[in-house]
């Protein structure tokens, strides 16, 4: 994860704050939430609630947080990680999951990179199908070596000699973790060895927002793995 941590703001304004929160209620698989005792992907759980006047936020969320009272706060925005701590006031409404918290004092927002990049997981690898290499043979896929909502790199035996800067790939089937495939079309930028680098194209809202969950997904699992070895060492 590529943080630029000179690029650091504190936000204390109420409406300031609330708008990385109204931001961050789409993002519903980019947000986890921690202590010093466990972490938890919240995976399928999402800010369904805010109000600046009362001061406080509803996450839809099964997790159970009375381990602790304050509860430490990582969302991943598209272009920045916002980290607060933030007091859980409430924990259940007419039975559905409910989790009150007040709104924080203040947010520690971090700038990264315009669009991350994700490496797969080792155990979860991407596959993409290139038609363009091989009509013939649709089902044959490469490894996809990084991903972001710009482009992937994809490793294919002597890339050198099949791809140019510039060539246009149509009809990319790139395959998700636990998702349908995404069909994407892009421009090779780069060939270096093995590795094809490409942008796409505009991509249409569905792979978009597919990408974009997968790569969110992927950052705050190498921040927890991150932290992990951090505690450990």
């Amino acid at each position: 994860m590529e943080i630029n941590r000179k690029q650091v703001c504190i936000i204390s304004d109420t409406r300031q704050m609330s708008s990385y929160f109204r931001a961050a209620s789409v993002f519903r698989s980019a947000v986890y939430a921690g202590n010093g005792s466990f972490y938890s992907l919240l995976e399928d759980n999402y800010i369904s609630e805010i109000n600046s006047d009362d001061r406080f936020f509803v996450l839809n969320s099964d997790i159970d947080f009375t381990v602790e009272k304050n509860v430490n706060f990582r969302v991943l925005l598209e272009s920045c990680v916002v980290d607060f701590t933030a007091e859980l006031m409430q924990t259940a409404r007419n039975g559905k999951k409910f989790r009150k918290f007040s709104l924080p004092e203040m947010i520690h927002v971090s700038y990264m990179r315009r669009f991350m990049r994700v490496h797969p997981a080792k155990y979860y690898p991407l596959k993409v199908v290139i038609p363009w290499i091989d009509p013939k043979d649709s089902l044959k896929t490469y490894s996809v070596s990084n991903l972001s909502v710009r482009g992937m790199g994809v490793t294919v035996q002597n890339a050198d000699l099949l791809f140019r800067a510039g060539d246009m790939l149509e009809g990319l089937e790139v395959s998700l973790p636990g998702q349908d495939n995404v069909t994407v079309s892009g421009q090779v930028k780069f060939v270096r060895g093995d590795i094809c680098g490409i942008r796409f194209l505009p991509l249409d809202d569905r792979a978009e927002r597919l990408i974009r969950e997968y790569v969110a997904q992927r950052m705050m699992l190498e921040k927890l793995r991150d932290d992990t070895l951090k505690n450990a060492g």
